[in-house]
């Protein structure tokens, strides 16, 4: 979190961030998108998915992923009473019941 508020507050208008590597499901992209991420990339899990075990491609797989991607992206909103993104980035982080 100290990395992004000690950014210049021209970064923002001149550059884009792309949240990608280590991204795994919705919650991961909702963090990433909190700390201030424009986007976020999930790469490897869709080709997982898009793969299945005998490695033929499964686009059923795919969009069962993505929608519950979706999801779990829509219970972030909803569990912290965020009613859309960009209330959601202005969200306070909580430690043991503590504003950090």
């Amino acid at each position: 979190m100290a990395v992004t508020k000690s950014r210049p507050k021209t970064f923002r208008q001149e550059h884009l961030i792309i949240a990608s590597g280590g991204l795994r499901h919705g919650l991961d992209a909702m963090r990433a998108y909190w700390l201030g991420a424009d986007m976020t990339s999930l790469a490897g899990p869709m080709l997982k998915q898009l793969l299945d075990d005998d490695k033929t491609p499964s686009p059923d797989q795919l969009g069962q992923f993505a929608a519950q991607l979706k999801q779990q992206m829509a219970l972030t909103l909803f569990l912290t009473g965020a009613p859309n993104l960009a209330k959601f980035r202005r969200k306070p982080a909580w430690l043991d019941g503590q504003a950090l």
